[in-house]
């Protein structure tokens, strides 16, 4: 739903935003300003605090790998122990390693065949000596594995524990040893390097369980030597650096595991405050209410001069280097923007309250001043809601001194009058409109074609405002009248009407055989387009020659007229349409044909045209269903002579009977009527077709002349058994004579046998004739 305001307090609202927006604008300015200073500052802050982290992990790197380095060069570094290993001459040197750098978490060596020396610092780290179970006092945990059989298939693991004097504080032993050196990432990395030593990448140490990374370095082709760095110094130098109170800081490495954090950031992401937090994935959620999905979210692409951005309320730094050829590490640091721009609030505040003082001084003044504004544009609305109902009554007010508003008020006065000429017209159209979609109805279920061309002809002149008009319809080489109809001479005739139309033909060919186009009504039938002519005794382009006879012999006047021809889009014409005297609503004066009614007038000749097509169409569908059917009953009358004609008299004599029926008022028939012609038709239709069974019986049965004809007339065939009886009553004569009867008494009773013979086969031949048949059964 759409929210509407008057002008008045349109007004107070505009003035009110303009003040609120010069406002806003100006602090949004000054807050611009010292944001994008104070978030300058914070990002050289990151920027510093980064190179800072970024120089004390390559030292701690390049310090591990130096020192793996010099292990690697120590003498009898590769030689093989037998037992714990304390004896070996470097250890001494292990330990002064892990006393110079406390990140350092062990230093050891591996052989190919899996025998296993590690020197681990323990110190005081409470973590380091509960994980390896060490006893009270211990400094030092030295780790051995030794192979218990040649084949390196056994193993034992020994486990010294020492002080800081590197004297045995206690010892343990395992003999279900799972650690294989020569598997471990470090040894295979340095293997595949024998001329340099490696860096691995962070994984858990064995015998700690917490990340790391190794450096590593090949001594000969079956000694490895190793050094772990702890992150425990990096975190500690992490939680020592100061951004700002809630910055978050963290190290990745190259996979996105978090190699160290500061506190802020472990409580932040949830993680344990154990001394060395686990590895993480970066999709970690966060324990505040922040709009960030993941981890992965906050972190940009990072670049080697670092990317700087805010991210929902939290200022994002990150930074990508290479300290070691092959190890990419990122720096992530995260602070919520209000530690750097948390005073902009209170200036906020400040200006938000002297906006809305202003606000309460400026309103009285604003109000008057609308409220006079305000009375103008009042009287325009309440004239545009009349015009909306279609109401164009009122006055449009006119006294301003404001040079808008006059022109506003002229040409909503020069609105209103065009609106209200448009509505007329549109109403105009509508009924026109509304007209034709009525007579399109009533002409498409009229089957009367006389009562439809006058239905046409008297739609036309409604909707055109005719005094007249007349229809022609092509007939051969001429056009003929078919309705004339004239409101101010009273004539009617054509159509429906008892009187039949006396006008001549007009001809659409001169006698040399050109097109006539010197009437109007033939020239657009050859043209196939609407004629307008506005006054036909003006007019110089056609022949008016019969129609001012016309208006002479009648004391009338034809002036405007419009022919429009009968022609579906596309197709062949087959008639035209003309009104004549085009009359004004109002007055009542003869006008031209406007624009208007000629776009009407041609669409109501095409749909007149485009159903007397149709009816044309079904007409001769009749007509050729109609010869189908006689020429069926042709071609039965024709297959035999016997019953030549008699499908052809039957409809004669079922029409005549039934128009008697019709005429009939009493008895039984007298209630009997066509109730239309399709009825009719259908009767005669039916007369025609009730032997229509025939056209597949044999020509024998329907031609044959006697009853026993099939093929042939089977009389013959009895006649050879009545010869049979006569020549058996010739045989009994002879015998009877033969046995002494009288002979004429013999020649007596035969042939009294053979009349009765020949009686019955003359009964027979005339009964295979039908009518003697019963004539002679009569008789009898």
């Amino acid at each position: 739903m759409k929210i509407h305001f008057k002008f008045q307090i349109s007004l107070l609202i505009l003035v009110c935003c303009i003040l609120i927006i010069s406002s806003v604008t100006t602090l949004l300015a000054v807050l611009s300003i010292s944001k994008r200073v104070n978030t300058e500052k914070a990002g050289r802050l990151f920027s510093e605090t980064g190179s800072r982290v970024q120089d004390e992990l390559t030292k701690m790197l390049v310090q591990a790998q130096k020192s793996v380095n010099q292990a690697a060069t120590i003498p009898g570094i590769a030689d093989k122990q037998n037992d714990d290993g304390l004896s070996l001459p470097f250890i001494h040197y292990f330990v002064e390693i892990l006393n110079n750098y406390p990140e350092i978490y062990s230093v050891y060596r591996g052989f190919s065949d899996n025998t296993f020396l590690q020197l681990i610092h323990a110190g005081t780290d409470e973590k380091i000596i509960r994980k390896h179970e060490a006893p009270n006092g211990t400094v030092y945990i030295l780790r051995s594995i030794i192979m218990t059989n040649q084949n390196g298939e056994t193993a034992r693991e020994l486990w010294t524990y020492l002080n800081e004097d590197l004297e045995v504080v206690g010892k343990r032993v395992h003999d279900g040893v799972e650690y294989v050196a020569s598997s471990r990432p470090w040894f295979l990395l340095a293997r595949e390097n024998l001329q340099e030593g490696v860096l691995t990448d962070t994984y858990l140490f064995d015998s700690f369980q917490e990340p790391g990374i190794t450096a590593a370095k090949s001594v000969g082709t079956e000694c490895v030597v190793g050094i772990d760095i702890t992150l425990a110094s990096l975190e500690d130098f992490l939680n020592n650096l100061y951004v700002s109170e809630n910055c978050k800081t963290a190290l990745l490495d190259a996979k996105g595991s978090i190699l160290a954090s500061n506190s802020k950031f472990k409580e932040w992401i949830g993680s344990s405050a154990d001394y060395l937090a686990p590895i993480k994935p970066i999709n970690t959620t966060f324990n505040d209410n922040t709009d960030m999905q993941s981890l992965s979210e906050v972190i940009l692409p990072p670049t080697r001069a670092g990317s700087f951005s805010i991210r929902d309320t939290y200022m994002i730094w990150s930074r990508s280097w290479e300290p070691i050829v092959g190890h990419v590490f990122d720096l992530i640091m995260i602070a919520p923007s209000e530690d750097f721009l948390g005073y902009l609030a209170e200036m906020r505040q400040r200006a938000i309250a002297s906006t809305l003082l202003l606000l309460c001084l400026l309103f009285p003044f604003v109000m008057f001043g609308s409220r006079r504004l305000s009375h103008f544009l009042t009287i325009l609305a309440r004239e545009a809601r009349r015009m909306k109902n279609l109401d164009f009554s009122g006055d449009v007010p006119q006294k301003t001194i404001i040079v808008e508003f006059a022109e506003l008020s002229e040409a909503f006065a020069l609105m209103k009058s065009a609106l209200k000429a448009k509505t007329k017209d549109l109403q105009i159209a509508t009924v026109k409109l509304q007209r034709i979609i009525d007579l399109g109805i009533a002409m498409s279920v009229e089957r009367n074609t006389d009562l439809l061309t006058e239905l046409i002809l008297k739609g036309a002149k409604e909707i055109g405002d005719a005094d007249g008009g007349s229809l022609y319809l092509k007939k051969g080489d001429h056009l003929e009248f078919q309705v004339v109809l004239n409101d101010s001479l009273n004539i009617a005739q054509g159509g429906v009407e008892k009187e039949r139309v006396t006008l001549p033909h007009v001809p659409l060919y001169k006698e040399n055989g050109e097109p006539n186009r010197n009437n109007v009504v033939s020239c657009a039938i050859h043209d196939q387009r609407t004629i307008v002519v506005d006054n036909a005794y003006e007019s110089k382009g056609y022949d008016f020659t019969g129609t001012r006879e016309f208006d002479t012999l009648n004391n009338y006047k034809s002036i405007s007229f419009m022919t429009v021809p009968l022609q579906v889009q596309g197709g062949e014409v087959i008639g035209a349409l003309q009104l004549i005297n085009a009359r004004s609503p109002v007055e009542g004066e003869i006008i031209p044909f406007s624009d208007s009614v000629k776009t009407f007038i041609e669409a109501l000749s095409a749909e007149a045209a485009a159903i007397y097509q149709t009816k044309a169409l079904i007409n001769s569908n009749d007509r050729l269903l109609e010869s189908f059917i006689q020429l069926i009953a042709g071609a039965i009358d024709t297959k035999s002579p016997y019953t030549g004609g008699h499908c052809k008299r039957v409809p004669e004599l079922a029409i005549m009977l039934a128009n008697e029926a019709e005429r009939t008022s009493a008895g039984p028939l007298a209630d009997f009527r066509f109730s239309s012609d399709e009825e009719r038709k259908a009767f005669r239709y039916g007369a025609w077709l009730h032997d229509c069974g025939k056209i597949t019986t044999p020509e024998y049965v329907v031609d044959k002349s006697v009853k026993l004809e099939t093929i042939n007339n089977r009389i013959h065939e009895i006649r050879m058994r009545f010869e049979i009886l006569l020549r058996d009553l010739k045989i009994e004569e002879l015998e009877a004579v033969m046995s002494g009867k009288n002979p004429a008494d013999a020649r007596t009773a035969r042939e009294e046998e053979e009349d009765k013979l020949f009686d019955d086969f003359s009964f027979i031949a005339e009964c295979n004739h039908g009518p003697l048949c019963q004539h002679r059964l009569r008789l009898m």
